[in-house]
């Protein structure tokens, strides 16, 4: 693909508005050895948009801008290229646009880096709930090696409270016992 600057595309395409009566676009372009096409596309771009278009549009549409270029051809009545040139965008682009809104809905005109970043975002919001997930986990393991180890400390107290109460009891009944028995004497 043949890149021609701008100056030679203003040139062409002065020249042809200027002798418009006189000379045709095969003409112009056998003349400069261009394709007829390309020059005819560089004057339609010329009458659409009122400036020649200098490179390649190698620009990248958000998932909003799509939505609003295919909403605006859907609800006014307007030509294909008339729309490209109100948007600044070529006609080939804005009917890709519509024919994918109509197939696929308007989630399929989000760009692969915009589609990433969702995947992304959403991945985070997974791995945030994840992290909270453990967080709390680890809270709650520590909650329950505390409530374990209270738990061994009171089994442990009364276990000894047990003892001395029993004990208590029998001293309590020797108590008795040597009370009730007769003295020797």
């Amino acid at each position: 693909m043949n890149i021609y600057s701008p100056e030679l595309k203003s040139k062409i395409v002065h020249e042809y508005l200027e002798r418009k009566n006189d000379i045709s676009i095969s003409e112009l372009s056998r003349q400069y050895d261009i394709d007829p096409r390309r020059v005819g596309e560089w004057i339609r771009n010329y009458r659409l948009r009122g400036k020649i278009i200098t490179q390649p549009n190698k620009r990248k549409f958000s998932q909003k801008f799509k939505e609003d270029v295919v909403d605006y051809y859907q609800t006014h009545e307007e030509t294909l290229e008339q729309v490209a040139a109100r948007f600044d965008v070529r006609p080939t682009q804005v009917s890709s646009w519509k024919n994918t809104a109509q197939r696929y809905g308007n989630e399929a005109l989000a760009s692969q880096k915009e589609k990433a970043a969702k995947t992304m975002e959403h991945k985070q919001k997974e791995t945030q709930q994840l992290t909270k997930e453990d967080r709390n986990k680890h809270e709650m393991a520590a909650e329950i090696a505390r409530l374990r180890a209270e738990l061994d400390k009171t089994k442990k107290e009364l276990y000894y409270a047990r003892m001395d109460r029993d004990i208590a009891k029998k001293v309590q009944a020797l108590v008795k016992a040597s009370a009730s028995k007769p003295k020797r004497k």
